[in-house]
């Protein structure tokens, strides 16, 4: 086993750039594969005071920004 230093840590809640949840307006959806993602991404929603919609759709599940 090798030991590394001075590698830096990545910044903690690097979501953001990969997750475009901030600029989302109303009426706005994202798909996802799974229910546990779709709750996920409304849990992060309502702790920004938003509402949100989930369906379950041909190709997976669908939340909406509502």
């Amino acid at each position: 086993m090798k030991i590394d230093r001075n590698i830096p840590i990545p910044p903690h809640g690097n979501r953001k750039n990969t997750m475009p949840f901030e600029e989302m307006q109303e009426g706005d959806s994202i798909l996802v594969d799974d229910r546990g993602e779709a709750t996920r991404i409304c849990n992060f929603m309502r702790r920004k005071s938003w509402k949100c919609v989930t369906r379950q759709v041909k190709d997976g599940i669908r939340v909406w920004r509502i």
